[in-house]
């Protein structure tokens, strides 16, 4: 069995090689689209991304998120559900590393919906996640009246997946501590 950080470095490596990352004789990005326009082909891109967040590359992931214009057919949220892990998914690497400051702004940016995702905010969203993580780095910063309105907030949410009944049930856990 390889040693971990050996397989993440190898993905890495697949992630760079399959886009053409290192190649400097590439006259067109691969998520360029084909008539020369300009934009990046959301497809593409949203492929790259998902890519990027399976090797745990967040900044890359929400750089091209942010920085690409996508357009959705009806009920499809690809973009933002990915946009919403990779923040989540980053905001916990800082917190981990006792950046709670860094963590609180990834976990507000993934409450958002930014215009270029094309998605707007359901009736019943999907953040119980993202309200958990928020109290926890609202704790870690001693400001624990508004972790608890963010617990608050994610345990009101609809139990609609296994993720969103888990985080509920933490937010549920983290009001009655009484931290």
């Amino acid at each position: 069995m390889q040693p971990l950080p050996r397989l993440k470095r190898q993905q890495n490596e697949g992630v760079d090689r399959q886009v053409g990352a290192n190649s400097a004789d590439r006259s067109k990005s691969s998520t360029e689209r084909p008539d020369g326009e300009g934009d990046r082909r959301a497809d593409v891109t949203l492929t790259l991304v998902r890519a990027y967040v399976d090797v745990e590359r967040f900044d890359d992931a929400i750089a091209l998120l942010t920085g690409t214009r996508f357009t959705q057919r009806e009920g499809d949220s690809g973009s933002r559900e990915i946009f919403y892990q990779a923040h989540i998914e980053r905001g916990v690497q800082h917190l981990d590393a006792g950046r709670a400051e860094a963590a609180l702004s990834d976990f507000d940016a993934a409450l958002t919906y930014p215009r270029n995702l094309n998605v707007g905010r359901p009736h019943r969203p999907i953040e119980a996640r993202g309200r958990y993580w928020r109290g926890m780095a609202l704790l870690a910063l001693g400001r624990n009246a508004e972790a608890r309105a963010a617990w608050r907030e994610g345990a009101a949410g609809a139990p609609s997946t296994a993720e969103q009944r888990e985080h509920i049930r933490r937010c549920r856990e983290q009001l009655e501590s009484g931290t």
